[in-house]
């Protein structure tokens, strides 16, 4: 009993912090009507604690993105050029870094993608306007790619688990014609000791350069993620989540984390404080497969896999995951003293 308590003083004191700021799609007395209609384990004492640590940091930590007038995105692209210009030296453009390829082939920077007038206001909005951050930013991403992507046609494991199909999924177009892509986090077991986080990141490296540059082809930049089987790894999510935001900016439309009890809907939320509230506000955790359907635009639930059906209920009957495991990793982004993946992140640097 003290437990339950617990938690729904909790929930209480979350959902009135973020109520503002929509942190959860359903209404306090919808959440108490599900937590007394979903079965399942409650999150204990020290996880709601935790979740509501990190609640209250991204809540003081959050800067609200100003969006600029035709004129000003016009003015600020001018002087993007200008900056770009002086960055680069006494040859300009043509001095600037080549723009390396997922496939490992060197091209002019001038005639990559990162230098279209679609990937300038992205870098442009991720500067919130400030044309020489953004230079500054774009040839940064030339020198990045240049680093993490090797030089050559990519080989080895981060190849092969990209293929098999399974971490990775491509879901086609959703009804408004954007792009779905799946990350599934296998319950616990995204990647074994052998595999290792490195090579699971550098699939995710040329799964994010494969679904842009389809994306692109389509005409819509901008793709929606599922995010499915349990939280990823910590330490993964970080690195992840710093290179992605980092560089290739306002890329996604929406991400959807899918199935979440209810009851833990809130702690989700928490554990997401290493993100800017932009990208916050694209997330939805959601435990139902109509919700999923509704959230991602998807053209109905058979664009999911077969396996993914069901909700909440169907899919932990089927997987029987590990609650006791998936508890242990959530505690990893509750824990302030936490591994960054600061030396994971420097090695994607290293020969593949």
């Amino acid at each position: 009993m003290r437990r339950r308590l617990a938690w729904v003083l909790a929930v209480g004191a979350l959902l009135y912090r973020h109520s503002s700021e929509h942190w959860l799609d359903q209404s306090a007395t919808e959440t108490a009507a599900c937590m007394a209609s979903v079965t399942g384990e409650f999150p204990d004492e020290g996880i709601l604690a935790a979740a509501a640590a990190k609640a209250t940091l991204a809540e003081s930590q959050s800067v609200p993105q100003v969006e600029a007038s035709e004129a000003e995105l016009v003015s600020q692209k001018l002087n993007f050029k200008i900056a770009l210009d002086e960055l680069s030296g006494e040859d300009g453009i043509a001095g600037l870094p080549p723009y390396r390829t997922a496939a490992g082939k060197d091209i002019p920077a001038g005639r990559s993608p990162l230098l279209q007038d679609d990937s300038i206001l992205r870098f442009l909005r991720q500067a919130q306007g400030d044309p020489e951050r953004a230079a500054a930013n774009v040839i940064e991403a030339l020198r990045w790619r240049r680093a993490v992507l090797p030089p050559a046609e990519p080989q080895g494991a981060a190849v092969e688990m990209l293929n098999e199909g399974r971490r990775y999924r491509e879901l086609g177009p959703n009804r408004d014609g954007d792009l779905v892509f799946a990350l599934d986090f296998c319950w616990g077991h995204f990647y074994t000791e052998e595999e290792g986080p490195l090579n699971v990141l550098r699939m995710v490296l040329l799964a994010v350069e494969r679904a842009f540059e389809a994306a692109d082809a389509v005409d819509h930049p901008q793709v929606v993620l599922i995010v499915f089987g349990g939280p990823p790894p910590c330490i993964f999510s970080q690195v992840c989540y710093r290179f992605l935001d980092k560089y290739y900016p306002n890329r996604l439309k929406r991400a959807v984390i899918y199935p979440v009890p209810y009851m833990w809907a809130t702690v989700v939320s928490a554990c997401l404080y290493f993100l800017r509230a932009e990208t916050q506000e694209k997330i939805s955790v959601v435990s139902e497969e109509a919700e999923l359907v509704e959230a991602a635009a998807l053209t109905g639930p058979e664009q999911l896999p077969e396996d993914w059906r069901g909700g909440i209920l169907e899919v932990d009957a089927r997987f029987h995951p590990d609650k006791a495991l998936l508890n242990s990793i959530i505690m990893q982004y509750l824990n302030p003293f936490a591994d960054s993946g600061a030396a994971t992140e420097q090695a994607m640097e290293s020969s593949w």
